[in-house]
């Protein structure tokens, strides 16, 4: 049997298995996520809305007082963040108003985040609010 310059009949089933083993591995992918946040929340037992990811990503958060600084998350849900800030950031108490804007995302919209919690230690924890 001969293989003519351009045929890739033979290819074919190999590319489709490369797909289904691709497909098959995001699928086993998000099963381990999903089981890793499931037994998290069972062995944490939190009783909290949103389930927490510790997720760092670098932000710009514009304080009330206008002064805006860089920052990154520690964790994050669907309900807030953790935002862990350098030394030097204006002061802040919780029922302080901010803006956030994440920088790895392109045209990433501006979020408006009510301050919850403030330490002065290791950072702010977030809600979002404005939708």
């Amino acid at each position: 049997m001969s293989l003519e310059a351009g045929d890739h009949s033979l290819m074919r089933p190999m590319l489709r298995l490369e797909d289904k083993q691709k497909s098959y591995l995001i699928l086993v992918g998000y099963l381990l996520c999903y089981l890793t946040i499931i037994s998290n929340r069972i062995i944490m037992k939190e009783n909290r809305r949103h389930i927490r990811i510790n997720h760092r990503a670098e932000l710009n958060i514009t304080f009330s007082s206008g002064e805006t600084v860089t920052a990154y998350t520690r964790d994050m849900s669907d309900g807030g963040l953790f935002i862990v800030l350098c030394p030097g950031h204006p002061p802040v108490k919780a029922g302080d108003v901010a803006t956030i804007i994440v920088l790895a995302i392109q045209d990433a919209v501006p979020r408006q985040v009510e301050i919850i919690r403030a330490d002065s230690n290791s950072g702010i924890a977030v809600q979002f609010t404005g939708l």
